[in-house]
């Protein structure tokens, strides 16, 4: 063998005749099996991490959980977030994402299932030690190289093939449409040694396939050699050797592909040579590569602009705290052993990773999961799309890449091929020009309607009557059609592509019937004068088609004697070869291609024995040759093709897509460019351009070709000079350009720079920027002969030419549009009549090209505002991004992380979060319902709004609902929205620690809450299409959120996770500041908002609305037009209405005034020319598949695995097809035998996924504004009046004692008219009193509070002593060994003291305990202040002395150390150390001493006396006790009901500005204010062409 041990690097050897030993020598070659899922169970774990790590959010989250992990637990620096709050967020994003590929995979996985489990027949020796062979039945999978299998008719070839023999005696023909996209069938032979071996002299009466089996014994040791596998769909070299020195050599002809079916044949039998991943097809099936959306490249960038900021914040901070470090190192409280150094890293890096950490929020970690969910959601409204279902294919649309959904909302160029796409490539034959006149007509009518005429033109002159015999001729006679019989007897053809069947089957019509071939012969039936004749021809070579020799010829020989050569060709290549150019029909052919018909040069020439007997030979020469065989026969047909005589040209019809004329006018109209890419002819385009709407009458065209006598560069030159000019007038532009000229343009053009205008060192960019500058100009442009690759260069072009970048759609059905599709942004394919390679290389699929209005204009414009919507708020709610990176200053804010930021001057500058972390971890993950259900569902406008405005598609195009402007007001709205919630929540503070609702655990909790709601809202007011999914968004988020808080704050999981969380929702609940809060902020946000939405409509209207207000004063203008016609109408005239769009029959439209003449590029698929022998008549047991168990059964349709597929001749060519001009008809469905009765992939029709919910829309008026904001304004007023009375029963006095005066470390706490006493001290004795007059009575209870202004209770490692990271264990009980005391109480002198007893409970809490007291006397009685009610009930059940408590020697117990307010009995259970121990939010600290029962009376004296012994020297700490009789409201509340009422007095101003501006100043609808606003109407976008009127 010549296989080395890698099998595939180098040529094999196959012996053919099967035997039992082959199975080890088959094992070194790959398994048959095909795998195109991506995971398996071993490597789906690491495979899909890797994937998802490339999403650059993904990795941003990892990246902030391994740091914050570092922060937790090691010395490097402080970590205040908890690793796992961010982490397990990120863990149930990525699961949620792998459960999405998962199920996407296991789709595949099925596929391959299907796929690998297909039967193959095999045939193997009998087992009998005889040399018998029987057949078996085995799974795709288990096919070996080497084995011999029996194919039959309509079934997939289970791997690469090389044919033995067939049931016809000339090859098989096999459709490739699988492989390449190609209809056309190939024809395919076996090895002629092999085909006469096995088939050849079978007389007796056996089926022909037992013989055949049979014979393989008689090849002996035949060897197969193949060459290594490669990649090549279209070559293959080898050779069979059947005898010592016999070997035939074998090429493409002699290979059959996986994946391609077998068609007109019933068997065939063949050895495998390529299995598995060596297959052609499997190596051909690359990855497309991967497309982003532009949002999500808008977002990858913006991140990078997020962490900027992210890293601007916390070098703000960082900077903040170095200068401040001083000041709070010298708080005894905070570090006890005053400034050190207790982190490994520089302080300035520390610190800086530390508030770097807490600013992390900044990144939505849930934007991508909305985006997957929301994505997937509108793919599903794509598919479902009852009005893109195409019933008589039973095709919906499909989505294939769900995550270019919102793309199809943006698309600025439309690249689309004609055939198939525009055009239905169903080919009729339309006109026939011979001898000088034209037959047949161009109309609905279906066939050639010239027959008649063309009879009359017979009987009358006898000349033409044998100029029309010479043409049909050659028509019935050069060609490789097959002629099948069904099992009615009908004669039918099978041809390689749809025009030449349409070319046999006319010419059967007008009496020159192809009846069939043999190897040598072909028989046409010729109807003359009513009788028939048969006239068979002898073939003597066939010259194929080829795409640089664009003709084809046939060399025979008549019944008469006469040799002569038929060929048909493209017309600029027979102009050349014809005698007598001068005779060339240009005339017929310009006025064909006016009519957008396909061309077809037909010609003949005589020959002499002498000449042909010499070419025969250098025919066969070239035949033989074994080194560059195509090239040899190509040379050898040119030379006979030469002074021809030119007999007549074909016209043929490719008709029009039902719907494209309109479709294209409505994509011109939403100001989309669409580019035309085709391989017909210059004039042909320009011709099918007028006919389907792409061009106009009024258009200025411009054509760049390749000219010998001109260079390109000065016709594009002139050209781009001339557009200018046109482009400033005013005028709408089209461009035709040449796949030549592209060539030309698109290569270096040193040497086409001789001229002088540009030096021979530039590059090939400069022809290329000026060729788009010039597309740029046009609305339209089409290229014209161009190759598929091209068509994608064509498409790269643009992408990276035009700034911004654009996003490109690209559309097509054929396997020559995979490049293109697979290069565009965005790739649409139809399930069109050019097999389904286009629609699996796509990223979308429709039935017809008139679809793509309602996929771009409907589905795309929601999406793209659906995205634009979810995307903004989960910024919004994060961080509101402003995307102007040339700006070096911060423009990024977040509702919640500016609360953060805010936050951090209120506690140290060290880091701390205002919100508990698991709280905050929820934030994501709460807030995700309700703008999902809004990214699924939101619809601005209904679709016969958009449909009637294609402008409104403007949007999208030029992205306005996401730019820099948008994001300003984003950033200006976030601003906004945090001022009023800091604002709200700084003003009910105080009055919330009054009501025991200020620690840090509720606080941060009732600020998240508010947070919540007022993030809800937002998302309520970005949607407008309210439905009950939309409804239960709401309702979702709120409730996950009351259950996170229900679950997460109960004792057994608080007590584990955060103790301080128990008791938090009751607390909140019962604290009427939240409810305050709760409507106050969604409520000013609204009408802040509303107005705001207003003003911009107003003042400063988008293109959309505009477009949209004049279609609804046009619609109201007709509406009262047609109702007064109507009424004057006589009642039994019927309407006038027009019938709908997708009604209209596709029709000629008006055709130009000038043209040139044109002609077809009529060239099949590259191939080599073939054999002049052909099909002959099958053996009458050819059939007979018994063999293999596969007889055909008597209702005509095989059974495969693959579905139900036709066994008589297949309805590959537009002639076995009805024409499906209108898919949904009812004799479509007739003529199809009533296969539609039950579609499998009809859409689901129900309401929810036809997006037809019942549903209410909610829009900004005037009125709407108007009546929010004086309903809000009216509300807040009474909110503030009540708060305000409420507020008067509160009485209270203070009365400072200690430390410095300052003005306090948060605003409005001071009521106005409190007046705040000063005892007096004496520093020596630490005692302090005062005697004072009570202005006012102060009825029971009477509570008394101690104020610490500023004491920062909120400093992050005062808070993490009593924690779970803290001292909570020994809160509860419970003794810490040696280690857990140094882990939990890191300060030294927190858990020992100097004369080295343990300080019990530890940390920085516990041990600096504010110690004063206080006494009251009245008329010299002391007033009992009773401890009732001081301290959390929740925190007092919990905690707990030790067993031991007090025996335990050696301990510094609390009792020991503050005697003054701890006793012994209580220990750690004292109210007044569990008030303590629960720490402030605001450094403003305000905590209970206990409450006084009796009444105190105005004017009568007090008594106050302090001991003062809680050390605030040097801390610039104010000392203040408070005697408060508390309101409903907790305090006085004036600067809370300030607030309210100068809110609600605002929201009435603005209601008024409205009424005034809409009552005096109104902006006219349909027009904007300003002309050069924010975006002024184009004349472009309000006009329509000629066309359209």
């Amino acid at each position: 063998m010549r296989e080395d041990q890698e099998h595939g690097s180098q040529e094999r050897e196959i012996p053919i005749p099967p035997d039992g030993a082959r199975e080890a020598w088959a094992s070194h070659f790959p398994a048959n099996t095909v795998i195109t899922s991506k995971y398996t169970v071993l490597n789906f774990v690491p495979k899909n991490l890797w994937e998802q790590l490339h999403k650059a959010a993904n990795r941003y989250f990892l990246f902030i959980s391994v740091v914050m992990f570092i922060g937790n637990y090691t010395p490097l620096f402080y970590g205040f977030i908890k690793f796992y709050s961010t982490f397990a967020a990120l863990l149930i994003m990525m699961t949620a994402s792998a459960v999405i590929a998962v199920i996407d995979d296991k789709r595949r996985h099925e596929a391959d299932v299907i796929t690998n489990s297909q039967i193959a027949h095999r045939i193997k020796a009998d087992g009998m030690g005889g040399k018998g062979l029987v057949s078996e039945d085995v799974i795709w999978a288990d096919v070996r190289v080497g084995d011999v299998l029996v194919v039959a008719g309509e079934e997939e070839f289970p791997a690469d093939l090389v044919p033995l023999a067939s049931s016809s005696e000339g090859g098989c023909y096999v459709s490739t449409a699988n492989l390449d996209g190609e209809t056309n069938l190939k024809l395919k032979e076996p090895a002629s040694s092999t085909q006469r071996a096995l088939v050849g002299g079978a007389g007796d009466a056996r089926p022909l396939l037992d013989q055949a089996v049979e014979r393989l014994h008689s090849l002996g040791e035949s060897l197969l050699v193949a060459e290594a596998p490669q990649k090549s769909i279209h070559t293959f070299k080898g050779f069979l050797r059947t005898g010592a020195e016999v070997e035939e050599p074998l090429n493409s002809k002699n290979f059959l592909l996986r994946g391609t079916v077998l068609k007109n044949t019933s068997w065939v039998l063949g050895v495998v040579v390529y299995t598995g991943p060596e297959t052609r097809m499997v190596m051909n099936s690359r990855k497309a590569k991967a497309k982003y959306a532009n949002i999500e490249q808008v977002i990858n960038r913006s991140m990078l602009v997020v962490v900027g900021a992210q890293c601007l914040m916390a070098l703000i901070n960082d900077i903040v705290y170095l200068m401040t470090k001083e000041q709070f190192m010298s708080y005894w409280y905070l570090f006890p052993t005053g400034p050190s150094q207790k982190i490994i890293l520089p302080e300035s890096i520390g610190y800086w990773l530390t508030f770097f950490v807490l600013y992390s929020n900044l990144m939505p970690i849930s934007l991508y999961f909305t985006m997957e969910v929301c994505n997937t959601a509108q793919a599903y409204f794509i598919k479902n799309d009852i009005e893109m279902y195409d019933e008589g294919q039973d095709c919906p649309a499909n989505a294939r890449t769900t995550n270019l959904c919102h793309e199809l909302g943006q698309v600025s160029y439309i690249f689309s091929d004609k055939t198939g796409t525009l055009t239905q490539n169903i080919m009729e034959l339309k006109r026939l020009s011979i001898g000088g006149s034209v037959y047949g007509e161009v109309g609905e009518e279906y066939g050639f309607q010239g027959r008649a005429e063309m009879m009359m033109a017979r009987y009358e002159d006898s000349r033409k009557n044998a100029g029309i015999d010479a043409a049909l001729e050659v028509l019935a006679v050069s060609h490789t059609v097959v002629s099948t019989r069904d099992r009615a007897g009908n004669l039918k053809y099978e041809a390689e592509s749809p025009d030449e069947g349409a070319l046999v089957e006319a010419v059967r019509g007008l009496g020159w019937s192809f009846i069939g071939r043999t190897n040598e012969e072909l028989t046409v039936e010729v109807d003359a004068e009513g009788y028939k004749t048969p006239r068979v021809y002898q073939v003597l070579a066939l010259n194929a088609f080829t795409s640089a020799r664009k003709r084809q010829s046939v060399v025979v020989r008549r019944p008469s004697g006469e040799a002569l050569l038929l060929v048909k060709g493209a017309d600029d290549i027979m102009q050349q070869l014809a005698k007598d150019p001068r005779s060339f029909p240009e005339e017929h052919l310009q006025m064909f291609a006016k009519q957008g018909l396909r061309t077809l040069v037909l010609g003949r020439r005589f020959l002499a024995d002498q000449e042909l007997q010499s070419w025969q030979a250098d025919y066969a020469k070239a035949q033989s040759s074994m080194e560059d065989r195509e090239a040899a026969l190509a040379e050898v047909a040119a030379r006979m093709e030469s002074s021809l005589e030119i007999v007549g040209v074909t016209a043929i019809e490719d008709k029009l897509q039902v719907g494209v004329q309109d479709a294209i006018v409505k994509i011109r109209q939403a100001g989309i460019k669409l580019w035309v890419l085709t391989g017909d002819k210059l004039e042909t385009a320009k011709n099918i351009g007028f006919s389907t709407r792409v061009l106009s009458n009024d258009m200025e065209i411009y054509s760049l070709d390749s000219s010998p006598d001109r260079p390109i560069e000065d016709e594009l030159h002139q050209v781009l000079r001339s557009a200018k000019q046109a482009d400033a007038a005013r005028r709408t532009l089209a461009l035709i350009v040449t796949g030549h000229a592209l060539e030309e343009m698109l290569q270096p053009i040193g040497r086409s720079s001789s001229s002088g205008r540009m030096p021979a060192s530039k590059p090939k960019g400069i022809l290329q920027d000026q060729l788009l500058e010039v597309a740029m100009l046009c609305s339209v442009v089409i290229a014209c002969r161009v190759s598929p690759l091209q068509k994608a260069e064509i498409v790269k072009i643009v992408r990276r030419g035009v700034h911004p970048t654009p996003v490109t759609l690209a559309i097509g059905d054929g396997a020559n549009d995979v490049p293109m599709l697979q290069q565009a942004q965005v790739g649409v394919g139809i399930s069109g009549r050019e097999g389904r390679q286009a629609v699996n290389s796509a990223d979308f699929a429709i039935a017809q090209f008139r679809y793509l209005v309602r996929l771009l204009l409907v589905h795309g414009r929601w999406n793209y505002q659906r995205a634009c919507k979810f995307v903004i708020y989960s910024f919004w709610k994060n961080a509101v991004l402003a995307n102007c990176c040339k700006a070096l200053i911060l423009r990024l804010g977040s509702v919640a992380v500016l609360l953060m930021f805010y936050y951090t001057f209120f506690s140290g500058y060290a880091g701390q979060s205002l919100f508990e972390d698991m709280v905050r971890a929820s934030y994501n993950f709460v807030l995700a319902f309700p703008i999902i259900t809004t990214g699924m569902f939101e619809q601005d406008l209904e679709e016969e709004q958009i449909l009637a405005n294609p402008g409104l598609y403007v949007n999208g195009r030029e992205g306005l609902d996401l730019n820099a402007s948008k994001l300003v007001e984003m950033l200006l709205s976030a601003a906004v929205h945090s001022c009023v919630i800091g604002t709200v929540m700084l003003l009910v503070c105080r009055d919330m620690y009054v009501l025991r609702a200020g620690d840090f655990y509720t606080f941060g909790t009732i600020v998240f809450t508010v947070l919540v709601i007022a993030m809800n809202y937002r998302a309520a007011f970005l949607t407008r299409t309210w439905n009950v999914v939309t409804v239960a968004g709401q309702l979702c988020s709120f409730l996950t959120y009351a259950l996170f808080l229900a679950v997460y704050c109960c004792k057994s999981v608080s007590d584990k996770l955060q103790p301080w969380m128990y008791g938090v929702p009751g607390r909140m609940m019962s604290s009427p500041h939240f409810w305050i809060c709760a409507f106050t902020v969604p409520a000013l946000a609204m009408v802040i908002d509303v107005f705001k939405a207003y003003l911009l409509t107003e003042f400063c209207p988008d293109r959309s609305q505009i477009i949209m207000e004049r279609w609804k004063e046009d619609k109201c203008f007709f509406e009262e037009e047609r109702s007064d016609e109507e009424a004057e109408a006589p009642a039994d005239l019927p309407g006038r209405s027009s019938p709908p769009v997708d009604s209209q029959r596709s029709r000629s439209s008006p055709r130009p005034r000038f043209q040139r003449w044109s002609s077809y590029d009529f060239a099949h698929p590259g191939g080599e020319p073939r054999h002049h022998s052909a099909f002959v008549n099958s053996h009458p047991t050819a059939g007979d598949l018994s063999l293999v168990g596969a007889s055909e059964p008597a209702d005509g349709y095989r059974r495969t695995a693959t579905g139900v597929t036709a066994t008589s001749a297949s309805s590959t060519t537009a002639l076995q097809l009805p024409s499906l001009q209108e898919s949904d008809s009812s004799s479509e469905e007739e003529s199809l035998g009533g296969s539609l009765a039950h579609n499998q992939n009809s859409p689901d029709r129900s309401r929810f996924a036809q997006q037809q919910l019942p549903r209410i829309q909610i829009d900004v008026t005037p009125g709407k504004v108007m009546a929010a904001a004086a309903v809000v304004g009216s509300l807040l007023l009474i909110l503030g009046f009540t708060v305000l009375r409420l507020g008067e029963h509160a009485v209270e006095i203070r009365i400072r004692y200690g430390g410095a005066a300052g003005t306090g470390s948060v605003p409005f706490q001071m009521p106005a008219d409190v007046v705040e006493h000063m005892a007096d001290c004496d520093v020596s004795s630490g005692t302090c009193s005062l005697q004072l007059s009570l202005s006012q009575d102060m009825p029971p209870p009477v509570r008394v509070l101690y104020h610490l202004d500023p004491f920062y209770q909120n400093f992050p490692t005062y808070i993490a002593s009593g924690s779970t990271s803290g001292a909570w264990g020994e809160l509860t009980g419970r003794w810490f060994g040696h280690a857990e005391r140094q882990k939990h109480c890191p300060e030294a002198s927190t858990r020992m003291t100097e004369t080295g007893d343990v300080v019990f409970p530890c940390g920085l809490q516990a041990t600096s305990l504010f110690n004063d007291t206080f006494e009251l006397r009245r008329n010299g009685a002391v007033l009992h202040i009773s401890k009732d009610g001081v301290g959390n009930p929740e925190d007092r059940s919990r905690m707990a002395n030790p067993p031991d408590y007090p025996d335990r020697s050696k301990v510094a117990w609390l009792y020991e150390r503050f005697p003054e307010v701890i006793s012994i009995d209580q220990g750690t259970t004292d109210p007044d150390f569990v008030e303590w121990m629960r720490p402030s939010a605001m450094p403003s600290l305000l905590k209970d001493v206990g409450r006084v029962d009796v009444s105190l009376l105005q004017s009568e004296m007090l008594t106050l006396h302090i001991h003062d012994r809680f050390p605030v020297s040097h801390l610039n700490i104010t000392k203040t006790l408070v005697l408060l009789c508390p309101s409903a409201l907790g305090g006085k509340s004036e600067s809370l009901s300030r607030f309210l009422l100068h809110a609600g007095g605002l929201c009435w101003l603005l209601a008024i500005a409205v009424a005034l501006i809409n009552g005096f100043c109104k902006r006219t609808p349909g027009q904007p204010r300003f002309y050069g606003s924010r975006m002024p109407l184009e004349e472009s976008e309000s006009s329509t062409d000629s066309d359209v009127a």
